[in-house]
């Protein structure tokens, strides 16, 4: 993996503009490098051995090289790949607590590894075109369906949400699906756009499953941004009797995810002098509500309220100071804790455990860009974040359930 990088960096070194290796062939490098600083003011454990302490601190730094080939306009070509240089947990120096065998303030050089590698091909009489009638895309690829959204939401895919067990993560600065398999798309009238994906399962066993989603959406200029989706949860096992009987639990983990969102922009019914005041994503009303698996098991999931999440958000005005300003809200009934039992036991984790477990979460984020290629975001909240080892392992449920848990990081950029 790490004679990738150096490919990947020995392409970004020529330099940051597009060039040829011949007329039909433009490759431009792309990349970003990354400092965050966080930390965990309050956080939840129930009396759970994995545990993160209070005011931990959160410290990373991250670097990521790639490139973009177009070929004869129509064919394009996406890799990149990433290397966490530095993970670092700091608990306060009086803490006895420790998780998953580190000791304080111990840093870990993380492992190398793809983000991206996508082939793309487009039809139609205008390739460049943003509305293209046919595109086709194969491989490990970033989606994200919910332009709006900004840290919850993204419900249908199982990178952020699950349904038997059920579970939703989410990850800072990072509100999207990241997904392995083909991606067919098209748009009609230039206003409705049509999503199918055939998707491999990535985040618990059994790893391979495939599952099949479609998406649809419209959208009326700037004012108007509404779709729905549905995906078949784990459709095609690649071993029937682990998906359909996992343990001995008494449900099968293939399931069925449904998905509708809304985006209202208000200033489009503004005078156009009035209007230009507000930044591009001032006064943004935006909503995404989602069932997590349709059908009931009578022993863990007997309601389909409980497997409901609703997120509402605002973006606030901020005259152009920042780019975006939002506050979401979530509200999510699950009566078991946020997570499972076990990679090899998909149990919820029960409730008797968790007695301050909150059904609400909240963010609050903020980006700004300084001058191009350099931005800074931040977040406050409560809401799906989990701790995430140099390997990928992660704790088994949110380390922000109870009332009073909320942590914050603030990240810096460069990109080109």
């Amino acid at each position: 993996m790490k004679k990738i990088v150096m490919l990947l960096m020995a392409t970004a070194l020529c330099g940051g503009t597009s060039f040829a290796l011949d007329p039909e062939i433009q490759i431009a490098p792309h990349g970003f490098v990354y400092f965050q600083l966080g930390q965990f003011e309050q956080t939840f454990d129930g009396g759970n051995a994995v545990a993160i302490p209070d005011k931990t601190w959160d410290e990373r730094f991250d670097i990521r090289l790639g490139f973009d080939a177009m070929i004869d306009q129509r064919m394009e070509v996406i890799a990149g790949a990433e290397l966490p240089f530095l993970i670092r947990q700091s608990p306060q120096a009086n803490s006895s607590q420790v998780y998953g065998g580190l000791a304080p303030s111990q840093d870990l050089t993380g492992e190398d590894a793809v983000k991206e590698a996508q082939g793309i091909y487009t039809f139609g009489e205008d390739p460049k075109s943003k509305t293209p009638p046919l595109q086709v895309a194969l491989g490990f690829f970033p989606f994200k369906y919910d332009a709006s959204a900004t840290n919850l939401g993204e419900y249908l895919f199982s990178t952020r949400t699950g349904t038997y067990p059920t579970y939703i993560i989410s990850d800072f600065d990072n509100c999207q699906a990241r997904l392995l398999g083909l991606r067919v798309s098209g748009w009609i009238l230039n206003r409705i756009r049509l999503d199918m994906l055939l998707t491999s399962e990535q985040i618990f066993q059994p790893e391979g499953d495939l599952s099949l989603s479609f998406l649809a959406g419209y959208k009326l200029g700037s004012m108007l941004d509404c779709g729905v989706g549905v995906s078949c949860n784990r459709l095609i096992p690649v071993d029937p009797s682990l998906t359909n009987s996992p343990g001995d639990a008494p449900y099968t983990m293939q399931g069925v995810k449904l998905m509708a969102r809304c985006a209202f922009d208000p200033k489009s019914l503004l005078s156009e002098g009035f209007s230009g005041v507000f930044g591009r994503q001032d006064l943004k009303i935006y909503s995404e509500a989602a069932i997590l698996g349709v059908k009931n098991y009578g022993t863990y999931y007997d309601s389909v309220w409980q497997r409901m999440p609703i997120m509402l958000g605002f973006n606030f005005p901020t005259l152009n100071v920042l780019d975006v300003l939002s506050l979401e809200g979530e509200y999510f009934d699950y009566p078991y804790q946020n997570g499972i039992a076990g990679p090899d036991s998909p149990y919820p984790l029960p409730p008797s455990n968790f007695p301050n477990q909150n059904k609400r979460h909240w963010s609050i984020w903020a980006q700004k860009t300084i001058i191009k290629g350099f931005a800074i975001t931040g977040l406050v909240g409560k809401d799906h974040f989990r701790w995430v080892e140099a390997d990928g392992t992660s704790t088994p449920y949110d380390l922000l359930q109870a009332n009073g848990n909320w942590h914050y990081n603030v990240r810096a950029m460069f990109s080109f």
